[in-house]
């Protein structure tokens, strides 16, 4: 039988690369690079929200962007792709 390690991911302000099963505290911002799939966590700095709800634009690949709206439940949708 096959074992899973996972742990809790030390939050910090600096960015962290986040482990296939690893779990992460309630609050982080977390970053997804959707060409390698490698996630990445870290604690909000002061100025990351300011309260608005203005697309986020995400860089896709080498040359693919697309705006996405990120939802109070942590879900997203794609408002528009290669921007």
């Amino acid at each position: 039988m096959a074992t899973t390690s996972a742990k809790e991911i030390k939050a910090t302000k600096e960015w962290t690369l986040i482990g296939e099963n690893d779990t992460l505290p309630a609050g982080l911002h977390i970053r997804i690079n959707l060409s390698t799939g490698e996630k990445w966590a870290k604690i909000p700095d002061n100025d990351d929200d300011d309260g608005s709800k203005e697309p986020i634009v995400v860089e896709v690949g080498p040359s693919t962007k697309a705006a996405i709206e990120v939802t109070s439940n942590g879900t997203f949708s794609v408002l528009d792709k290669d921007i």
